[in-house]
């Protein structure tokens, strides 16, 4: 898309003026000359030609995920002097281009757009826009009570907003006004006091036949208003109606595809808030107002009269509003009542099946690991064919030397462009099945990714290795394998080709080219495997908060390696200097500290130390080799092993449940 900046502007216009109505436009080009005289230059008019189709040819092919380029340009002044000048024929071709592509937006653009072209939002979104808006305070309606499990009926019906819009009616056939009117004087409440007149009025031919010879605009805001006032009329009607006005499922399925929107927009926030820090209260209030639209009358009605064809458009939902549910739970949002109470409600409302229980975490578990296995066979797939593309994608993301979370939203706007498409769900990808995609990509020639848990980076422009030089060859491909990680403690050498490594004793080997470790502590010797993989699976037990320090502000080269120190005397210190401090707290009184003399098994007899004032179980935790607390000593008995027994075991996840046999929640069986 030809941006505006390169058409009008890039031509010296100047010029000013509103897109509401000509006139504000049309006094500005008598004002201001340059405007006049741009307008009657050939070439400029032909550039705001070019540039208003490119603009038109992207709303085209936004598909229902407009840019956020092209938002930028339809927001822009620029497009509106563009316009102005351009005269009332391409102003006229751009509002009718504008006006039929204005529901691919989601609900915030379409309102951002309404308030500077006159527009009008799409009738999904305004149903959206009244749920949302006008429920009432739960102060006023009082406390909720949870729904029967499995039971569809709304908790609460008085926060349920107002169902017919304040859109003019005065264009619309005598028969459909009529209609709407009795539909505006039902009660809010379902006591279906007046159902029975406004049903059969609903089914006359005269409505049928109005709607017949409508246009597309007056059947769309017919049909909403028919749909935000089902829940009003019994089941038997609210079936019936459903069945004789096709257009219902469309606008219904319109407005729960809306709702998912709004609440992955509220995942999409939440996720930026967690990373960056942000207004956790803006985003509780926000959750607080889908919940309750969520749970208001209109929309579970709409929602349960979806039927198999609209199975992706219900399967989008209950998958977003889990993920959030999930969310809430992790926050710790549900200590909080008003987020509580209504995330009980929706496990209830959508994730209960009679007979079983609520089944929304096994149910989602299984949904995540489809759509994972199915992203990592489209990245392989894309990385096999379009690889040089893939590489330059992320060099664009990726500030070499400078971690980066696989979560982050840039690099997940990348992943989803370069390997997904629309129908792919938001927010369904692990940290591990990227990081996967990231170590594939490296290894298949794609660059140098440096990939360690949740975390990602290109190298950094130079090795920042800061401790002493290699003793060994395998000392020297550690160092080589500590650039390609984050920094954790240093590295203490017990002897060579042993270090400690937080609570752990590590012994590495090199054979054929590569290095290999096996570590000592905790549940006992693991086995050995590549040095590579042993961090990966040992670094965030010993050091779980280095992927989040990583990631931190650091120079222009990035946080500083890991370094490797020599043990020295007992305390990682020259011969002949004070012992250092120990920067921790004082053991427990009842060990006693060492008192001198005192005797070290295994340096022959009579050989004594000086007092220290440091507790045996702190020399433990500073990583120091001591004899009898994890330290191998030449003669000496086994060493005493001081870590519980199972450390350094890995979590074994559960083993994922279907959905039971005849289970139904939210869908119908054969749509899950």
């Amino acid at each position: 898309m030809k941006s505006v900046t390169s058409g009008a502007r890039s031509e010296g216009v100047v010029c000013s003026g509103a897109l509401s109505g000509g006139e504000p436009g049309a006094m500005a080009a008598i004002l201001d000359p340059r405007m006049a005289s741009a307008a009657a230059d050939p070439r400029q008019v032909a550039s705001i030609d070019e540039f208003i189709g490119s603009l038109l040819e992207e709303l085209a092919k936004a598909k229902g995920t407009p840019s956020k380029a092209l938002m930028r340009e339809l927001l822009a002044g620029g497009l509106q002097r563009a316009l102005d000048m351009g005269g009332v024929a391409q102003k006229q071709r751009f509002m009718d281009a504008l006006s039929e592509h204005i529901h691919q937006f989601p609900m915030q653009e379409q309102q951002a757009i309404s308030r500077v072209y006159p527009v009008e939002i799409s009738s999904e979104y305004r149903n959206l826009q009244s749920l949302i808006r006008n429920v009432a305070p739960e102060e006023e309606t009082g406390p909720r009570s949870s729904p029967p499990p499995g039971q569809a009926t709304p908790p609460a019906l008085s926060d349920a907003p107002a169902a017919v819009s304040t859109a003019p009616t005065a264009a619309a056939p005598p028969a459909l006004a009529e209609a709407r009117r009795i539909l505006s004087s039902l009660a809010a409440r379902p006591d279906f006091e007046g159902a029975d007149e406004a049903l059969e009025r609903l089914r006359s031919e005269g409505v049928l036949k109005a709607l017949q010879e409508s246009d597309a605009a007056t059947e769309a805001t017919f049909m909403k208003d028919v749909q935000m006032s089902l829940y009003k009329f019994p089941e038997q009607a609210q079936r019936e109606l459903v069945e004789r006005f096709s257009g219902l499922r469309k606008e219904a399925a319109r407005l729960v595809e809306s709702m998912a929107q709004e609440v992955t927009r509220w995942l999409d926030e939440d996720r930026i808030i967690s990373q960056r820090g942000g207004d956790m209260a803006s985003l509780v209030s926000k959750l607080k107002a889908l919940f309750q639209a969520i749970l208001s009358a209109p929309f579970l009605t709409t929602f349960r009269h979806l039927g198999a064809a609209e199975k992706r458009g219900k399967e989008a939902f209950l998958l977003k509003t889990a993920l959030c549910l999930r969310r809430c739970g992790e926050k710790r949002l549900t200590d909080a009542p008003e987020i509580g109470s209504p995330v009980l409600q929706l496990r209830r409302q959508f994730f209960f099946v009679d007979g079983y229980g609520e089944l929304m975490e096994d149910w989602l578990q299984n949904r995540l690991t489809q759509c994972n296995d199915d992203f990592l066979k489209r990245a392989a797939s894309v990385i096999g064919g379009r690889l040089p593309a893939v590489q330059a994608r992320f060099r664009r993301t990726f500030r070499p030397g400078h971690w980066l979370p696989v979560s982050d939203p840039h690099l997940q706007e990348d992943i989803y462009s370069l390997f997904l498409d629309d129908s792919f769900p938001r927010h369904a990808l692990s940290d591990a099945s990227v990081a996967s995609v990231l170590r594939r990509v490296a290894s298949a020639g794609g660059g140098d990714l440096h990939v360690y848990a949740g975390i990602a980076r290109l190298p950094p422009p130079r090795k920042n290795y800061l401790g002493p030089p290699p003793q060994d060859e395998v000392e020297a491909a550690l160092i080589e394998l500590l650039l390609r990680l984050p920094p954790f403690r240093a590295l203490k050498r017990i002897r060579p080709g042993a270090f400690q490594f937080g609570r752990l004793e590590v012994v590495l080997s090199k054979r054929n080219g590569r290095l290999f470790a096996s570590a000592r502590g905790g549940s006992g010797t693991s086995e050995e495997m590549p040095a590579e993989d042993f961090f990966e699976r040992y670094g965030p037990e010993e050091f779980p908060e280095a992927a989040a320090q990583a990631c931190r502000p650091a120079g222009a080269n990035g946080p500083n390696c890991t370094v490797i120190e020599a043990l020295g005397d007992l305390f990682g210190a020259p011969p002949g200097a004070p012992p250092p401090l120990p920067a921790f707290a004082p053991g427990p009184p009842s060990m006693g500290l060492l008192a001198p003399p005192f005797s070290m098994p295994g340096l022959g007899c009579g050989a004594t130390v000086p007092a220290l004032p440091m507790h045996p179980a702190q020399m433990v935790g500073h990583g120091h080799g001591m004899p009898g607390f994890g330290a191998p000593v030449p003669g000496g008995s086994a060493p005493f092993e001081p870590y519980p027994t199972g450390f350094g075991a890995m979590a074994q996840g559960a083993p994922l449940i279907g959905a039971p046999g005849g289970a139904k929640f939210g869908m119908d069986d054969d749509e899950i």
